[in-house]
């Protein structure tokens, strides 16, 4: 699924909270629209074809960058849009649970009547269970830090792991095993964010083994030289 956002249009139907901008946080669209579907390759002979990507996102970066945000607004993007799917959010630590389903979760259709109006609202209410009117859609919400649990025998299509450094590695490839039985129709979808901390963590596991490395470079306000973070 592409999904294209104007976040830059002022919402005035939202007297409760501001609509969201990305005015200053540039390098967040990218992230937004980073799962596509299809790549279109030339062949040897000239013929095109399609070739599907590994719908796998990570994101590492500083404090108070939005990641937590981020993984709620796609995930409410993807169960919106998207019938019958699981998203699947997966913490290091019971509070983080709690606050993203507090704050990313439950206050964002309070505050948005534009998306109460597309969703409808959830089935039954349960804290870290959100099963969506419109589309039998859900989100559900764990945390597994020592060990994964939790998070066995459910079956996801949208898999979203924050604060990933703080996890135990061994344990990763058991949560990312919710993706088996996924059948959306490109793959199931990966999400992983968190800041490093250390050089000795799953995050720097993964960004140097199996990540394209990408960098945001910000350009100098005087004389334009490029800088990374």
């Amino acid at each position: 699924v592409q999904y294209r956002i104007n976040f830059d249009a002022p919402d005035r139907s939202n007297p409760m909270g501001k609509s969201i901008s990305l005015h200053l946080r540039p390098w967040q669209k990218a992230i937004y629209d980073s799962e596509y579907t299809k790549k279109r390759i030339v062949a040897l002979g000239g013929d095109e074809a399609s070739t599907r990507l590994a719908r796998k996102t990570l994101v590492k970066a500083a404090r108070q960058t939005e990641k937590s945000t981020g993984l709620g607004n796609k995930l409410w993007t993807f169960i919106s849009m998207l019938s019958n799917i699981c998203a699947l959010y997966v913490t290091s630590a019971g509070l983080n649970m709690q606050e993203f389903a507090d704050e990313r979760v439950d206050n964002t259709l309070r505050i948005s009547p534009r998306l109460k109006q597309f969703v409808g609202g959830f089935v039954n209410y349960n804290r870290f269970f959100k099963r969506l009117k419109r589309n039998n859609s859900r989100i559900v919400m764990r945390s597994a830090h020592l060990n994964a649990n939790r998070v066995r025998g459910i079956a996801a299509d949208v898999l979203a792991i924050d604060e990933i450094q703080d996890f135990v590695m061994a344990n990763i490839p058991v949560i990312t095993a919710t993706l088996n039985n996924s059948e959306l129709p490109f793959g199931a979808i990966t999400l992983f964010s968190g800041t490093p901390l250390t050089f000795d963590n799953p995050i720097e596991q993964i960004w140097s083994k199996r990540s394209t490395k990408n960098l945001w470079l910000i350009p100098c306000d005087r004389c334009n030289h490029p800088n990374f973070p």
